[in-house]
């Protein structure tokens, strides 16, 4: 066994994060060609072995270099080791060095991540499993420990200190962590994590369970949880400190007055929710409809004395479905039902306007129709994670295909296209609010035609086909001829859908009035010349088009480049 002689950055690290023993267990029985994977406490049976493929890899004492704490910081691989692990293999650790020094942890080298077993492309699996021969002995995990890799299940039974990226971007569903006391930033990363046990948690830093599968959250001891720490998940319900009364009298941070930072539950997907007809809905109703609960030190924020809701939509168009903020309840404007994207936010109405929201999330909300026709709930764009800062300011490509420097990628073989998705919610129509283009693909990055920035009368107009999404979840309209962007800063619904239109101006040429809403030829009345005020009774949804009804009972168009709303 090796002993590193330096120490100064491993001594300073041990002085600031001064821990006890702990854990680290991926196995709990390893048999020559099958592995048993310890699982969280779900309440279900274990799963049967499965059998691995990936070679084992044992490695040697005399490997293994430990630093002053007795964590691993590097090893001698043999000339196959660092290949076969990178292949999918698993991974073997001893109980000691060769002079009987206990192994307890591993240290802050990255070690055993994908990067430093030498895949900088990112091809290969990485290790699938990890056999401590001793894991009570480990105390500590450092950063990026075990990054990159493709472990699906951990048992920590005694670790108290997880460091930065330390099991970033694996294949992990449930983690156990009875003692664990701090978490540290993006520890968890990017994985599939259905379940975790933190009964002792007190600190979790930014994005330490960013972009994972967790539906619910309990954490009885925590005092820190730091920005975007569960953002990006499908959590509904939140449990902190139970049992632990508030006390606004002690500092933030402490078990009484927990901290809970910003978009720390934010951006929850909580797929589809399907509701008979009602007219109204109030948001404290649909909280309660979605399941949602968030309780912190005895407090319950779906009870009337701490509720606030708010909700917006989160697509472009929305079917028969109205938001009033002020009146915390939506509409559903229509006996034929509705549908819509709703993003919801859960916060606590005594505290201050701008401060942050407790729980957020998105859904696909369809309400059926009154005579019990069921409506189909629209399709929920997918949402791609954020660059691993969790600032909600990834770097991925948000190409809107309508830059004239942007040149097209080469494509030498023409790759075929996603099918519009006919079931998605989309307008009947946009128009174009600035310069853009036509592609032939849906990545748009071929170009076919450009369009100029005019006045929304001239503006150029689309009639949308269907939605389709590229690699990166940006979501785009498929139109006569190709794909458009659907972003909000370059096309507009071309027809009006609030009931709050009182008056509208005639910015068109003209505009023709019929006896009837489906505006058939002959049942002309007149035409309108440009400039011309017309009051308005009522908004009416035709299709995918609206209507409105005047005050004389003739209907009109609801097209935006014909019609411009009008203050009295």
């Amino acid at each position: 066994m090796k002993r590193s002689k330096s120490f100064g950055s491993a001594l300073a690290i041990g002085m600031l994060f001064s821990t006890g023993v702990g854990s680290l267990s991926l196995v709990v029985q390893h048999i020559p060609g099958i592995t048993v994977t310890a699982k969280a406490e779900t309440g279900t049976e274990t799963p049967e072995p499965e059998k691995q493929t990936g070679q084992t890899v044992i490695l040697k004492s005399e490997q293994i270099t430990l630093d002053e704490f007795g964590r691993i910081q590097s090893v001698e691989w043999g000339n196959q080791e660092k290949k076969e692990l990178l292949a999918g293999g698993i991974l073997k650790i001893p109980e000691t060095g060769s002079d009987g020094t206990p192994i307890m942890g591993i240290n802050n080298s990255g070690v055993f991540s994908t990067t430093r077993l030498g895949d900088y492309s990112n091809d290969n699996k990485g290790i699938t499993n990890v056999i401590f021969e001793k894991p009570e002995n480990i105390e500590y995990i450092g950063k990026s420990a075990f990054k990159g890799n493709q472990l699906t299940s951990i048992t920590l039974p005694n670790v108290k200190t997880i460091r930065n990226s330390a099991f970033k971007d694996n294949q992990l569903t449930s983690v156990t962590l009875p003692n664990v006391e701090t978490i540290e930033d993006s520890a968890f990363y990017g994985n599939q994590l259905n379940n975790v046990t933190l009964p002792n948690v007190k600190t979790i830093g930014y994005s330490a369970f960013y972009g994972n599968q967790l539906t619910s959250i309990t954490l009885p001891n925590v005092k820190r949880i730091e920005n975007y720490a569960f953002k990006l998940n499908k959590i509904k319900t939140v449990t902190v400190n139970n049992g632990t009364p508030y006390n606004s009298n002690e500092p933030e941070g402490s078990l009484q007055n927990p901290h809970i930072g910003n978009e720390t539950f934010s951006r929850q997907n909580w797929k589809t929710l399907i509701l008979p007809y009602r007219s109204s809905i109030t948001y404290q109703q649909l909280a309660r409809e979605l399941g949602l609960a968030f309780q912190v030190n005895n407090r319950n924020y779906l009870d009337e004395a701490y509720f606030k809701g708010t909700a917006a939509s989160s697509v472009d168009f929305d079917d028969n479905i109205s938001y009033f903020n002020d009146k915390e309840m939506l509409t559903v404007d229509s006996k034929e039902g509705g549908s819509t994207v709703p993003s919801f936010t859960l916060s606590d109405k005594n505290l201050k306007k701008d401060s942050a929201p407790l729980l957020n999330g998105y859904f696909s909300l369809a309400v059926n129709s009154e005579d019990g026709s069921n409506v189909i709930p629209p399709v929920v764009p997918p949402v791609k994670p954020d660059n691993g800062n969790g600032n909600g300011n990834g770097s991925g490509n948000n190409n809107n295909g309508n830059s004239n420097e942007t040149k097209p990628e080469p494509q030498p073989t023409p790759q075929p296209q996603p099918q519009p998705d006919k079931q998605a919610t989309y307008p009947h129509s946009v128009y174009a609010k600035r310069s853009m283009r036509l592609h032939k693909n849906v990545s748009l990055t071929n170009p076919i035609k450009s369009y100029k920035k005019q006045a929304r009368a001239k503006a150029a107009s689309f009639k949308i086909q269907g939605v389709a999404y590229d690699k990166n979840g940006n979501k785009r309209y498929k139109v006569k001829g190709g794909y458009i962007t659907a972003n909000s800063k370059y096309v507009a619904d071309s027809h009006f859908r609030s009931n709050k239109v009182k008056r509208v101006r005639v910015i068109g040429n003209k505009v023709n009035s019929y006896k009837d809403v489906n505006l058939s030829s002959n049942k002309k009345v007149r035409s309108y010349k440009k400039g011309t005020k017309l009051n308005v009774k009522r908004i009416v949804k035709q299709g995918r088009m609206t209507r409105f009804e005047l005050n004389n009972g003739r209907y009109i168009t609801g097209n935006k480049q014909l019609l411009i709303m009008d203050q009295k």
